[in-house]
C-alpha cells in the first residue's frame, strides 16, 4: 500500500517564500554608524541663520535739501548832527536808543556817519553830547564816521580837532591814513563781500599821498563791492561840487568795484545814478548810486536813514525816520512818503 506524500497548498508556499526573502534583506543591510559625540568641553554652534534679502525695488535718490537763502541786512546812516550835538542832545539820545533797540529786528550790522558830527570839533562837550548816541551801540556794531568841515573847525580846518576822537581807535593802524582822516574796513553780509571807504572833508587835499593809498586799498580788494563815504560830494540838486570832482574822478570813476556813494554837507536830499565804461568798449556797464542826505531845521531834528539791503534782488530800500519826532520823512504838501528803493544797488 503506497503512502502519498503530503503536498503544501500554493498559498502557504507563497507565504514561506516571502518570509525567506525578508530574512535575507535584513542580513545583508549594514548597521548604521553611531553619531560621534562631542567632547565634554566643546560648544556646539547653532547653524547661522540664512539672511534673506528683499527683492530689489526701483532705486530712489534722496530729495535735495533747499539751499539757504542769504539773509537781508541793514545799515543806519547818520549825517550832519552838528545842531543836535550843540543844543539838542535829547535827539541824539533817542537816536542811540532806537538804533540799539533795532539791531536784532532790522539786522543792523553798522552805522555810517557822513560828517559834521559836532558843530565845532575843538569843543569837547559837543563830543560828549554825541556820545549819548554813540555809546548806545558802540561795541555792538561798527561805527563808520568821516569828518565834516565842522568836525575839523570851520575856521581852523585842522584835523587835530577830529583825530583825537577815541572811536577812531576802533580801526587798526593799517586801515587808517592821516590818523583816521581816511579809513577802510572789510565786512561780509548776505553772501556778498564789501569794502567801506571813508574819506573826510578835504582829506585828499590836506594829506599828501591820500589818493595813492586809497587806490592801493581799492585795487587790493577789487573783488569786493565798494561803499564810499564822503562829507562833501554833491549838492541838493544832484550836481557834483567843483572841489569834489577830483574825488569823483580818482576814486569813484577809477575803481570798478565802487557801487554806492553817500554824502551830506549840502541841504536837502538828492539821488543820482552815475554810469561808467570801465573796459573802454564804449558801453557803460557799471552804475553807481550816489545819495546826499541832510535835513535841516527844527522840524527835521533826529532824522536818520535805514538802508535795507536785499541780497536776492540786490536792492536797497531807503527809509528816512526820526526817533526823536517819531515820524517818517514825507512830502509836506502831499503827505506822500519819500522812501524809495535803489534797484540793483550792489
Amino acid at each position: 500500500m503506497q503512502h502519498r506524500r503530503p503536498t503544501l497548498s500554493p498559498i502557504v508556499m507563497a507565504l514561506l517564500a516571502l518570509c525567506l526573502l525578508c530574512c535575507a534583506c535584513a542580513k545583508s543591510a549594514p548597521a548604521a554608524a553611531p553619531a560621534p559625540s562631542a567632547p565634554a568641553d566643546s560648544v556646539q554652534e547653532s547653524p547661522a541663520p540664512v539672511q534673506v534679502s528683499p527683492a530689489p525695488g526701483p532705486s530712489s535718490s534722496p530729495s535735495p535739501s533747499p539751499s539757504p537763502q542769504p539773509t537781508p541786512f541793514s545799515f543806519v546812516w547818520m549825517t550832519d548832527t552838528q545842531a543836535l550835538s550843540y543844543h539838542v542832545p535829547d535827539a541824539l539820545d533817542s537816536m542811540g536808543d532806537w538804533i540799539s533797540a533795532k539791531i536784532e529786528t532790522e539786522n543792523i550790522i553798522g552805522v555810517f556817519h557822513t560828517g559834521d558830527i559836532v558843530d565845532n570839533g575843538f569843543k569837547s562837550w559837543e563830543w560828549d553830547n554825541f556820545d549819548l548816541a554813540l555809546q548806545k551801540f558802540r561795541g555792538k556794531i561798527p561805527f563808520y564816521p568821516v569828518a565834516g568841515n565842522h568836525d575839523i573847525g570851520v575856521r581852523a580846518q585842522n584835523y587835530e580837532g577830529y583825530t583825537h576822537c577815541d572811536f577812531l581807535n576802533d580801526f587798526p593802524p593799517e586801515r587808517k591814513f592821516g590818523d583816521g582822516a581816511v579809513f577802510y574796513d572789510l565786512f561780509s553780509a548776505g553772501g556778498t563781500d564789501f569794502i567801506v571807504l571813508g574819506v573826510g572833508f578835504d582829506a585828499t587835499r590836506q594829506f599828501e599821498g591820500a589818493f595813492d593809498w586809497i587806490d592801493a586799498v581799492l585795487q587790493a580788494h577789487r573783488d569786493r563791492v565798494g561803499i564810499v563815504l564822503f562829507h562833501r560830494y554833491m549838492d541838493g540838486k544832484g550836481e557834483t561840487f567843483k572841489k569834489s570832482r577830483e574825488n569823483q574822478e580818482r576814486i569813484v570813476a577809477a575803481n570798478p568795484n565802487v557801487r554806492l556813494v553817500l554824502c551830506g554837507h549840502s541841504s536837502g536830499v538828492s539821488t543820482r545814478y552815475e554810469s561808467y565804461d570801465d573796459d573802454g568798449d564804449g558801453t557803460a556797464e557799471r552804475r553807481v548810486c550816489a545819495m546826499m542826505f541832510n535835513l535841516k531845521g527844527s522840524a527835521s531834528y533826529g532824522f536818520l536813514r535805514l538802508l535795507r539791503f536785499d541780497p536776492l534782488s540786490r536792492s536797497i530800500e531807503i527809509v528816512t525816520y526820526s526817533p526823536y519826532r517819531d515820524c517818517y520823512h514825507v512830502n509836506r504838501k502831499t503827505g506822500e512818503s519819500l522812501d524809495f528803493t535803489v534797484e540793483k544797488g550792489f
